[in-house]
């Protein structure tokens, strides 16, 4: 008995014209996706934020006698915005051979007190954004926009 298979070069050679393809849309998705997450974060990162709400709610009592004691912890009070922690923050795209990734920065030393979701945030700023949610959601926005790009790429 004899079976006589006959395959459809078509559909081989899209596969074939897909795969070669596929390095330089990869490195195009990438690289959008790096500058679309940088812009993303800059915009969101160096946003001015609210000012605090009256009356503030301090943790305790000797925190509260503890800042007009140092006069506004060394900063005066009351304390005037220098925009120093928005400023502070440094997303920059570093190249390598694997696709890069966005780093970012911030070195202003007061950044877990006012930023962050830890416990030592202070009640003066409870309505800026946390920093690990916004770092953490644009790291998942990324990814998503590189796995539709490569499921993209395999439907062409």
């Amino acid at each position: 008995m004899r079976y006589k298979v006959t395959l459809d070069d078509d559909v081989i050679e899209a596969i074939d014209k897909a795969l070669k393809k596929a390095p330089k849309k990869m490195r195009v998705a990438l690289s959008t996706a790096k500058k679309n997450t940088e812009k993303l974060l800059n915009a969101t990162l160096k946003s001015p934020q609210p000012q605090p709400r009256y009356p503030l709610r301090w943790k305790s009592a000797k925190q509260r006698r503890a800042f007009f004691a140092t006069d506004g912890f060394g900063h005066g009070i009351p304390y005037n915005r220098t925009n120093r922690l928005i400023n502070s923050w440094r997303v920059q795209v570093v190249s390598d051979d694997e696709g890069g990734l966005l780093e970012v920065s911030n070195d202003t030393p007061y950044l877990d007190f006012v930023a962050s979701g830890s416990s030592v945030r202070q009640p003066m700023f409870p309505q800026w954004y946390n920093y690990d949610d916004v770092l953490l959601t644009a790291e998942k926005d990324a990814q998503n926009v590189i796995i539709d790009a490569w499921f993209n790429i395999l439907e062409e």
